[in-house]
């Protein structure tokens, strides 16, 4: 059976986002979503996730952008110290500040507990940029994390890791052979500590191409549906209607007729995290 996740990534970063987010899972494309619990449209969000119980929903751990949940005294190191505002990885490094782990650990937990506040639980936990997978620290951070919670994990690197593993490092900029190194070590956590998680994880279409070619993409995803493998895929997108020109390509895709079409063909079972934790998914 192929079982496909299509999480919009990003819930809270606006109010146009949260909207169209909501408008492709009223539409029947979207069925899992993640909420940024340090962005300006929080609040909103959850309010239009209790109105749409069949959206699945995790929590998008973020130190990158935004504004912190604990107060900025406590994260100094990932805070500008005039707008208490999270700092870019590459302006911190630029002002050789180093991210305290604690800091990470506290933070993430903190969005976390902010979004059980509002009543709702999780269906999972991801991260926010690809950085803190491949950095160990926060990475077993994150692990404790999901088992603290008892909650499934993504996984950006699945079953199919070595056969993607050139055009991953290309895109995240680091050598292949250092790659499936430190692949092998994320894959090798979750399987210890048995955290349920997709077998595979399609990036690809989310690739933040400000020229891109809306039929193109319309055409690119189609490929990646159909290139689906038995087991549970999750695919990553960041939909609006508004904000970064990539992001309004992806919200036009999604609403192509031809995409529903493709996805509502048979031999495909949308889902969320939540019935992924049923299904038990793990590599």
């Amino acid at each position: 059976m192929k079982y496909l996740i299509i999480n919009a990534d990003d819930f809270g970063w606006s109010r146009d986002t949260v909207d169209s987010i909501i408008d492709l899972h009223q539409k029947g494309v979207i069925s899992s979503t993640t909420v940024m619990a340090t962005m300006p449209a929080f609040n909103y969000g959850l309010a239009k996730l209790k109105e749409n119980p069949a959206l699945g929903a995790g929590v998008h751990l973020s130190i990158f952008d935004g504004r912190p949940v604990l107060p900025p005294a406590e994260v100094t190191s990932l805070v500008d110290e005039d707008s208490g505002l999270f700092l870019s990885y590459s302006e911190a490094t630029k002002r050789g500040r180093r991210f305290r782990t604690r800091e990470v650990a506290a933070e993430y937990e903190a969005q976390i507990e902010r979004f059980l506040e509002s009543g709702l639980k999780p269906t999972h936990l991801d991260v926010h940029t690809m950085l803190p997978y491949f950095k160990s620290s926060w990475y077993n951070s994150i692990i404790k994390l999901a088992l603290k919670y008892k909650l499934p994990l993504r996984t950006v690197l699945g079953k199919d890791f070595k056969e993607k593993r050139s055009n991953i490092a290309r895109r995240i900029k680091i050598p292949a052979v250092l790659l499936l190194i430190l692949g092998r070590r994320l894959i090798s956590k979750m399987d210890r500590n048995g955290i349920v998680h997709p077998d595979y994880f399609i990036s690809e279409f989310s690739d933040n191409d400000n020229e891109a070619d809306v039929e193109e993409k319309v055409h690119q995803l189609i490929s990646l549906i159909r290139g689906l493998r038995s087991g549970v895929s999750e695919i990553l997108t960041h939909p609006s209607s508004s904000g970064e020109l990539w992001r309004r390509i992806e919200n036009t895709v999604w609403n192509d007729p031809r995409i529903d079409r493709e996805l509502q063909k048979g031999e495909i079972k949308l889902i969320s995290y939540k019935a992924l934790s049923k299904i038990g998914r793990k590599h």
